[in-house]
């Protein structure tokens, strides 16, 4: 299987697209099903849903996300990205390349449960998972009794597996401020409010928020990392835009930190004569991983010898997947697949290139999960 996997990796690697515009990558996807005589819906504008019988009524859903990142790649072996200014730079490929795998495999052997294969657009901020879930998906065949799904991850081996029971990821919520005033000369900061003051009063103050007015054991993070408006040095500009994030590990969390933000520009209102529009952009949940499928999980590999990978148990982390809207819905677990490839892979990095051999050992995890499906249920 390890040269089909590949094979898939590469192609899916040449074509990068962001999300909803996953054209090329989208009909890639549903040429090999139709050519496998695998069952597919075409769903959310880019999205394919596919479906394998199998022995049983038991159904196990996997997830792979199809969307690339506009970054420029700089790795030059013979597949790298045709898209000029587009990479898959988060391991999507990898992620399709295994789903792919499953339907080429279990095309010529019946599993032993259904088998789901949603094949997700725009999981980089887009919010895919939702709008596949408001289109139903979950009804178009046959509800799944779980779902899984992995991300590749850099620091971990490519022999290794990781997850964390529980809460695993955090969720996140992209928002964007617009502020305006009126504008002045330099020479007359009196007749004029100073936007770039008014950020940075505001930037000081949520880091004090999240400092002083929040448990400590309720983890968060604020980043602003989006500052546009400042483009001349003598004037004080009339329109700011700034963008950023939060991260959170729970509803209340996220309510507390969304009610600060205005509630702190409110107060510099008052202060500073200005006006704002605050938008959230998109809101990912955090992951958690289903208490009691993670448990059987390991009391079934500790049971077994030579599952194909080996298992480890991860760190909480800060990043988001919009993954978590799945698993509201349908008890699961989401991966680390360790993909180590030199001391210097980052994803979301222009030379990002994990190491192929991985495939193998997402294709061992994900075979068994389906094999072991009945065990995992009890």
């Amino acid at each position: 299987m390890i040269k089909k996997l590949i094979e898939y990796r590469r192609i899916l690697h040449r074509i990068p697209e962001i999300g909803f515009n996953e054209i090329k990558t989208s009909s890639f996807i549903k040429n090999e099903l139709k050519s496998l005589k695998v069952e597919y819906k075409e769903i959310a504008d880019t999205g394919v849903l596919a479906f394998i019988k199998g022995k049983t009524d038991l159904t196990i859903a996997f997830r792979a996300d199809i969307d690339g990142l506009q970054i420029s790649e700089q790795n030059n072996f013979d597949f790298k990205s045709e898209h000029q200014g587009y990479m898959h730079a988060c391991g999507h490929d990898f992620h399709m390349a295994l789903l792919l795998g499953l339907a080429f495999f279990y095309s010529k052997n019946i599993p032993p449960c259904n088998l789901l294969l949603i094949f997700q657009p725009a999981e980089e901020g887009g919010g895919g998972a939702l709008k596949m879930l408001d289109e139903k998906i979950l009804e178009l065949f046959k509800k799944p009794d779980l779902i899984f799904g992995l991300h590749v991850n850099p620091d971990y081996n490519y022999d290794e597996i990781a997850f964390l029971k529980g809460p695993a990821w955090a969720g996140s919520c992209e928002f964007e401020i617009e502020l305006t005033s009126k504008g002045g000369h330099g020479a007359q900061p009196h007749n004029s409010t100073d936007l770039l003051f008014v950020f940075s009063e505001f930037y000081t103050s949520m880091q004090a928020m999240l400092s002083r007015k929040k448990d400590i054991k309720d983890m968060a993070l604020l980043t602003i990392g989006k500052l546009k408006g400042f483009d001349i040095p003598n004037v004080f500009t009339d329109k700011a835009i700034l963008g950023g994030t939060f991260r959170f590990f729970s509803e209340r969390i996220y309510k507390f930190l969304s009610k600060s933000i205005c509630n702190i520009l409110d107060s510099l209102k008052i202060c500073y004569d200005f006006n704002y529009l605050y938008k959230e952009k998109s809101v990912y949940l955090p992951i958690v991983n289903d208490e009691k499928i993670s448990d059987n999980f390991i009391d079934l590999i500790s049971k077994k010898k030579d599952v194909g990978f080996n298992l480890l148990s991860s760190q909480i982390v800060m990043i988001s997947d919009d993954f978590s809207y799945f698993l509201r819905e349908i008890p699961g677990i989401y991966f680390f697949l360790g993909v180590k490839n030199g001391e210097n892979q980052k994803l979301h990095t222009p030379n990002f290139n994990p190491d192929e051999k991985a495939l193998n050992t997402g294709f061992n995890l994900y075979r068994f999960i389906i094999e072991n499906i009945e065990n995992l249920l009890q």
